[in-house]
C-alpha cells in the first residue's frame, strides 16, 4: 500500500517513514506544506495520507483535507500533538479515518492504519462506490490486489489461498463466506464450499466441470452452471 506523509517536522516525518517501511508499506512521498503536498498529488496518488494538522505556512492540514475531499478523494489519518477539544472538533468536520496523537509508536501507527483502512473500505462498499482493488492483510502489512488479477480463492481449513494471474499466491486467514462479501458479485461467484472464481478467467465449461487457469474444478449443481453460462454470454 502506498502512503504519503505530510509533516513539517523532518525528524518526525523520517521516523514515520521508517515505521511504515518496517511494517511493509511503501512511502510514496513526504511533503512539509500544503502547497508541496498538492503539487505532489498532481502526479502521485497514494492509497492513504498521514496528515499533520499544524503545518508551516498559513494553510493547515484541515485546509488540505478539505481539498483532498473535494478533488482527490483519498482517505487520510490526522497526526497531531494537539489533542484539545477545539482542534479535534474542527478536524472531525473533514472526516478523517482516525487521529494519531504524537508521540506514537510503530504499533500505534500500524493499528490506526489497519482499523482505519478496513473501516474505510467497508464504508465505501456500503455506499456503492466502485473499487477496482482489494486490500488484504498478510502478517503485519496490507497488499493491494486488483480484482481483475484474482483468478480464484481456495479455502484451506482456516486459511484462504488467493490465486493471482501472475502465478503468485497470497495466503490469508479467513473464511470463504467472509471473503466473498468483500468481492464485487458481478465478477466473482462461489461455486462450491471451497472455491470462489473470477468468471472472466474461465477457459472452458463442460457438463459438470470447468477449467480455470489450467485447473479443473467440479460444478456441483445445474443452477451454478446456468449462472456461469449466463455470465459468459
Amino acid at each position: 500500500m502506498k502512503i504519503a506523509i505530510v509533516e513539517d517536522e523532518i525528524i518526525i516525518a523520517k521516523t514515520i517513514e521508517v515505521y511504515l517501511k518496517n511494517i511493509g508499506y511503501q512511502v510514496l512521498f513526504i511533503a512539509n506544506s500544503v502547497e508541496k503536498a498538492i503539487d505532489k498529488l498532481c502526479t502521485n496518488k497514494p492509497d492513504l495520507l498521514l496528515l499533520d494538522i499544524k503545518l508551516s505556512g498559513k494553510a493547515t492540514g484541515i485546509d488540505l483535507a478539505q481539498t483532498i475531499n473535494e478533488i482527490y478523494q483519498i482517505p487520510f489519518i490526522f497526526i497531531t500533538a494537539n489533542g484539545d477539544a477545539s482542534t479535534i472538533e474542527a478536524a472531525k468536520n473533514v472526516l478523517p479515518l482516525t487521529f494519531l496523537l504524537k508521540p506514537f509508536t510503530q504499533n500505534d501507527l500500524f493499528t490506526s492504519i489497519e482499523i482505519g483502512m478496513n473501516n474505510y473500505q467497508v464504508t465505501q462498499q456500503k455506499k456503492g462506490d466502485t473499487f477496482n482493488y482489494l486490500l488484504i492483510k498478510s502478517g503485519r502489512k496490507y497488499t493491494k490486489i486488483n480484482y481483475e488479477n484474482i483468478i480464484m480463492i481456495e479455502s484451506n481449513h482456516v486459511y484462504l489461498d488467493i490465486h493471482l494471474a501472475n502465478g503468485q499466491r497470497e495466503k490469508i486467514r479467513g473464511t470463504i463466506s467472509g471473503f466473498l462479501r468483500k468481492l464485487p458479485p458481478m465478477l466473482f461467484l462461489q461455486i462450491s464450499r471451497s472455491h470462489i472464481i473470477n468468471h472472466q478467467q474461465i477457459e472452458t465449461i463442460n457438463e459438470k466441470s470447468l477449467i480455470i487457469n489450467g485447473v479443473k474444478l467440479s460444478i456441483p449443481t445445474k443452477k451454478i452452471k446456468e449462472e456461469l453460462l449466463s455470465r459468459l454470454k
